[in-house]
């Protein structure tokens, strides 16, 4: 799986590709995410690192986690709102998703 991440990180930081595809990836990573905590639930998963303590991830998950959020907080930064916003917008999804289902 920290290939495919990788791959799509290819996508978001290249400035060939259209903001429209860079959004698209933010919500591919989003999407990842939800996907992987949905087939490998937390039990007696890792304590979120820097997080809150009553927060567990199976390992699985927090190595989609670990992969996968930094490239959707440097997405914030994008030079086009559009592709902001959409790495905004999946940001906050997985955090209500993750909180709700943890």
């Amino acid at each position: 799986m920290p290939l495919l991440i990788d791959n799509i990180a290819e996508i978001l930081f290249s400035s060939y590709f259209h903001e429209d595809v860079r959004a698209a990836a933010f919500e591919s990573l989003g999407q990842l995410t939800v996907a992987a905590h949905s087939l490998w639930p937390s039990l007696n998963g890792m304590p979120v690192v820097g997080g809150n303590a009553s927060l567990t991830f199976s390992p699985e998950v927090n190595a989609v986690l670990s992969a996968a959020l930094p490239k959707l907080v440097e997405g914030t930064d994008d030079d086009d709102k559009h592709a902001t916003a959409a790495a905004f917008q999946v940001t906050s999804v997985c955090q209500k998703y993750l909180n709700a289902t943890s």
